[in-house]
């Protein structure tokens, strides 16, 4: 991955979109085009089933 593009994961990621919304970084347009840019990875989807916990009684 080249500099340039890890920044601009940086940039768009989510844990950091409402700080830079709020210092004007960044806008909801560019979060659109950005996520409507990114591929369609549902075909290659796992899906898996979450353990059962049971609980011990009280």
């Amino acid at each position: 991955m080249r500099l340039s593009e890890a920044l601009r994961d940086k940039t768009f990621d989510v844990r950091l979109h409402d700080k830079m919304l709020a210092e004007g970084k960044l806008s909801l347009e560019e979060i659109k085009k950005y996520l409507t840019s990114l591929p369609d990875d549902t075909k290659s989807v796992t899906y898996t089933e979450r353990p059962t916990v049971e609980k011990s009684p009280q």
